[in-house]
């Protein structure tokens, strides 16, 4: 069964627009419906990764690294 769609209307800040415009030049993205869909899924996933133990002990020891390079 296909999934409904939804519309919403979104406000943003004209600095964050411009840097979604970037994006979607540089990803070659055609419409702007498309370029918030995929930022919004990088996002999400992102967020998911960062509850995921695996990932925080990577991170924490990537920035430990960092730190320690100085």
């Amino acid at each position: 069964m296909k999934e409904q769609v939804l519309r919403k209307t979104l406000l943003l800040p004209e600095s964050l627009w411009e840097e979604a415009e970037d994006f979607r030049f540089v990803a070659r993205i055609k419409s702007d419906t498309e370029v918030v869909r995929t930022l919004m899924q990088a996002g999400l996933y992102l967020m998911k990764l960062r509850e995921d133990p695996v990932y925080i002990k990577a991170e924490e020891e990537a920035v430990e690294r960092l730190n320690n390079q100085g």
